[in-house]
């Protein structure tokens, strides 16, 4: 049997795909360290925040499997600058009490991080928080594009 007669692959799951928490629930508590689990005693569901942080780490292995547009693997500092924005968004959210995943931030949402994180930063610090995290969001069901991110009324 030939290779073009083969029934054709089904489309891959993103590997950032991470699950995602309906208003007010939880997830079940699986996927943790052991220490992680023993920090957590008592408490056996995810919270958005874990689900957050979680997300975060698969981005920063996903990353570290990968290859730039030269086919180089990805240097730590590279991954450690896209997790870092991740971060940033992740402390807002939770400074915020914004109890969803990162599949919650439409363009609304991301614009108020990136004003509130502006008023502490400079612009070129801001711009490149903005690039970092397009990486980052590039992976979530919804995703948002820089043009909408970046469009002024």
């Amino acid at each position: 049997m030939s290779a073009s007669s083969q029934a054709p692959a089904k489309p891959r799951k993103s590997p950032l795909r991470t699950a995602t928490l309906p208003a007010g629930t939880a997830a079940p508590g699986h996927g943790l360290t052991t220490a992680r689990r023993k920090a957590r005693s008592g408490r056996g569901a995810l919270t958005a925040a874990d689900l957050r942080q979680m997300a975060i780490s698969e981005f920063a292995a996903w990353l570290r499997e990968q290859t730039n547009k030269l086919d180089r693997p990805f240097q730590e500092h590279t991954i450690t600058n896209y997790t870092d924005a991740a971060k940033s968004l992740h402390r807002w959210m939770t400074a915020k009490k914004i109890d969803e995943d990162f599949t919650a931030c439409d363009t609304a949402v991301l614009n108020r991080f990136f004003t509130d994180y502006r008023k502490g930063h400079t612009q070129g610090g801001t711009n490149t928080l903005q690039r970092n995290l397009r990486t980052y969001s590039a992976g979530w069901s919804r995703p948002t594009t820089t043009r909408t991110l970046t469009q002024r009324d």
